[in-house]
């Protein structure tokens, strides 16, 4: 199968995905979030796109639909992910239009591997919904729901 992990492919295989239940906290790496419905061309409600930042050049997020942010943890067995929006990058177009009291999801957001294994995650696919948010000092926080990619 197409990336999938495995000895021939030199992705790392099920033994080096230490994540099969209880929490764990994830590496401090920063993700560029493009907002909104990948199904509309990155127009209306949702994650459109990750990936990860590496820092190159200015940012330049005034008046766009992206963001900084960081994937804080992984519940393995609650399939929960704990993302934080970081406010110094929150345009306040962007937080007026997708953080008020929640962050709504209107389609399924499939995280490429290349993106998941740089996490040290399995592929995996952000559930559509409406998460409530939480405030903290460092910007706002989602707990997304998630399934395992095939």
């Amino acid at each position: 199968m197409k990336n999938q992990p495995s000895a021939a492919s030199g992705m790392p295989t099920e033994a080096f995905f230490p994540f099969k239940e209880g929490p764990f906290y994830l590496p401090p790496v920063l993700l560029m979030v493009t907002l909104g419905n990948p199904k509309q061309e990155c127009r209306h409600l949702g994650i459109c796109r990750v990936e990860v930042w590496e820092g190159k050049g200015p940012i330049g997020l005034q008046g766009r639909n992206r963001c900084l942010a960081k994937f804080v943890f992984l519940d393995a067995g609650q399939l929960l992910l704990k993302c934080l929006f970081l406010e110094q990058y929150l345009a306040k177009t962007v937080r007026d239009r997708y953080f008020s009291d929640a962050f709504k999801v209107e389609s399924p957001y499939h995280c490429p591997p290349e993106t998941a294994l740089h996490l040290g995650m399995r592929p995996f696919t952000i559930l559509a919904g409406k998460y409530v948010l939480i405030q903290s000092p460092q910007g706002p926080e989602a707990l997304f729901t998630i399934s395992w990619n095939a």
